[in-house]
């Protein structure tokens, strides 16, 4: 017998999906009008990073990791699907998923 979560629990996922969507349209929209930055890492946990790949999806190996909430992060492209982000930082060249990223105020 499988269990149905609460109708709060999905009011709160909903409310999650719609808040990382919205915000990953933002750094997508922000990026197409040619503000490709700064941007800052969010969504994380404080003790995790997020990873930068040599291509821009989640298969791809990853070359190094950017620290939660870093302020200074510049997208160079963005893949077609909109979905990652080609980011230059400190002389990290690479892919990350653009709802980790939010321009930086």
């Amino acid at each position: 017998m499988t269990r149905r979560a609460s109708p709060r629990l999905q009011r709160r996922a909903f409310v999650f999906a719609i808040t990382a969507s919205a915000t990953a349209f933002m750094a997508i929209e922000s990026v197409k009008a040619g503000q490709i930055g700064p941007l800052m890492v969010h969504g994380l946990h404080s003790d995790d990073m997020l990873v930068v790949r040599d291509a821009p999806d989640v298969l791809g190996k990853a070359l190094g990791w950017i620290a939660y909430d870093t302020h200074d992060v510049v997208v160079l492209e963005v893949s077609a699907d909109g979905a990652s982000g080609r980011v230059s930082r400190e002389g990290l060249d690479g892919w990350v998923q653009m709802h980790f990223l939010k321009p930086a105020h």
